[in-house]
């Protein structure tokens, strides 16, 4: 079965039987060449703030140690849940984590965005850690290990996702 669609290909996987089934992909080898390699549908098809979720949970755990990924899921997983808990009071737009931050701090009671508050300290601080990776000029310092768990536990907590 060729298909573009994954959700459709996981459809077909689930009617399957596992022992029999193999996934596979047209892959792009090179510029001008491609192959054929194995293809996990589940992990393709997981919504992104999924896999970040992952990330973040892996390197805080300490099986994964790509710390360059993990800072850069931290912004985009925050951005989501604010946009998420408070959909119609969020900045318009994707939004960055400095625009929700200023309309976090101008929310009256009566604004979903009001319930980030009390945590309002907490995003601060890891926009202010995370900003010289998202928009990073060269210039941004190694990235600190103990530093990052620290941040990536944080962002879990913030989440709801630890």
């Amino acid at each position: 079965m060729l298909s573009h669609c994954l959700d459709f290909l996981r459809l077909i996987a689930k009617r399957c039987d596992k022992s029999a089934l193999k996934t596979l992909q047209i892959d792009r080898h090179n510029s001008i060449d491609s192959r054929i390699t194995e293809l996990d549908l589940d992990d393709e098809a997981a919504a992104q703030v999924d896999k970040d979720v992952i990330q973040l949970r892996s390197y805080y755990m300490g099986d994964d140690k790509n710390a360059a990924a993990t800072v850069r899921c931290i912004r985009p997983l925050l951005e989501n849940h604010i946009r998420k808990m408070a959909p119609d009071h969020a900045p318009a737009g994707n939004g960055w984590l400095g625009d929700f931050l200023k309309k976090i701090r101008e929310a009256d009671s009566t604004s979903a965005l009001a319930m980030f508050k009390s945590i309002y300290d907490d995003l601060d601080q890891l926009n202010e850690y995370t900003a010289p990776y998202a928009h990073d000029s060269g210039m941004s310092a190694p990235i600190d290990d103990g530093e990052l768990a620290v941040n990536a536990r944080l962002t879990l907590e913030v989440i709801g996702r630890l």
